[in-house]
Parts: C-alpha cells; structure tokens; sequence
C-alpha cells in the first residue's frame, strides 16, 4: 500500500457547436483535460499491484460529425 498518494484532480473544459445545413447536422467539438496526481500503476508483480502519483497530463482533441438527413418530408 501507498499512504502517500494523493487524489487524482481533473479539470476539462469543452466548447461545442451545432447547425443545420440543408437537410443535414453539423456538430463540432473542442475539449481539453488536465490532470494533477493522475494514480498510476508503479509496478506490479505475482497479481498484485503498487500504485504511485504521475506528473501532470492533458489531453486535447476535436471531434466532428456530419448527419444527413434520410427522411424525406411532404411526401
């Protein structure tokens, strides 16, 4: 056992959008992550495991979709 680890902490921020173009759905999305004490496994050995806090790590990425509609309406 580790008594000297320290909760992970996590701050995300996201920032997203939508619109409708024609018949279709345009979303797009940008997000980020940083994380303090992140909880890691510092080795492990016969089934069992120690654990140990990292650096601190971030995550970026975007993310984007494009719907098209396949209902027609009217008829």
């Amino acid at each position: 056992m580790n008594f000297d680890l320290q909760p992970a902490i996590s701050d995300t921020l996201e920032v997203g959008s939508k619109t409708r173009i024609g018949n279709g759905l345009l979303t797009a999305a940008l997000f980020q992550t940083d994380t303090r004490n992140e909880i890691v496994t510092a080795n492990s050995s016969n089934g069992r495991s120690s654990y140990k806090n990292a650096d601190r790590r971030g995550v970026a990425a975007w993310s984007w979709r494009w719907i098209s509609s396949l209902v027609r309406r009217g008829g």
